[in-house]
């Protein structure tokens, strides 16, 4: 249940578990992660906490029903990682990205003050996406930082990486990479791995079985799952509605009925 935003948030998020956090980004960046502290509460900015969500919170702020946990953390000497889940795809999402992205880099170096002497500490964004945002590649990885294009020189202060869940090919640099992150993807998919996974992405399996958690846990797993479906059937409904708003105005300029049926997937009694 890794889809679901408490659980992502268990399995990543709480100390106790911090191993896992740690080796999904060295098996994701191919980097030696060193010494990973929590940001703060945990969390980004602009992310809410999951493990605090109530259904009171949802009617009275529905927008979360279509918001993402995102995890903050510390590694490298200084260097801060994002963690963030996309569900839906709303077509701004790399602008989106890109923007939150930039104010964690301006949190990363708040305490740093008109010293011209220091060097920025870096910040790399990780977006595990379900849904395809880069269509005209198959690979499934997609790393986006600032470079030089003549000298095709790649400056570490600011770098975005994306995991496509829907995409089955994995182009790294070595097998054991490439496996690791197949059974990390398939996991995310909220699909059983094999028995051959590593230890830490078995730990992050049975963490995310729903008959592992406790009585209240589950209870927020219940309320976020019920805020989800209730929040697709709406995106549905107002897909369709969209649908036949188009469909009424083809069918008032004279196109063939059939036509529109087969463009648009809905009945003849839905025109």
């Amino acid at each position: 249940m890794l889809k679901n935003d408490f659980i992502f948030w268990k399995a990543f998020g709480k100390i106790e578990n911090k191993e896992i956090l740690t080796n999904f980004i060295q098996d994701l960046t191919g980097e030696k992660v060193e010494n990973l502290v929590y940001h703060e509460q945990n969390f980004a900015p602009n992310a809410y906490q999951p493990d605090q969500i109530t259904e009171e919170m949802i009617k009275k702020q529905p927008e979360l029903k279509a918001s993402t946990v995102e995890i903050a953390a510390n590694i490298n000497q200084g260097t801060m990682v994002t963690v963030e889940k996309q569900d839906y795809d709303f077509h701004y999402n790399a602008e989106r990205d890109f923007y939150y992205l930039s104010k964690s880099l301006k949190m990363n170096n708040s305490d740093i003050i008109d010293d011209w002497n220091c060097s920025l500490r870096p910040i790399i964004g990780i977006y595990i996406l379900d849904f395809n945002q880069f269509t005209e590649d198959e690979n499934a990885i997609h790393t986006v930082s600032l470079m030089d294009r003549n000298l095709k020189q790649e400056f570490g202060l600011v770098k975005q990486i994306f995991f496509e869940l829907n995409k089955p090919n994995i182009n790294v640099d070595s097998l054991e990479r490439q496996i690791a992150l197949k059974d990390w993807q398939t996991l995310l998919k909220n699909n059983p791995i094999n028995q051959n996974a590593r230890d830490y992405i078995q730990k992050t399996q049975s963490i995310a079985d729903y008959n592992n958690l406790t009585t209240k846990e589950k209870k927020v797993v219940d309320i976020l799952e019920k805020a989800k479906a209730d929040y697709e059937a709406q995106l549905s409904a107002q897909h369709i509605k969209g649908k036949k708003e188009v469909a009424q105005k083809l069918l008032k300029l004279g196109v063939d009925p059939k036509i529109i049926i087969d463009a648009t997937g809905l009945k003849k009694e839905e025109l």
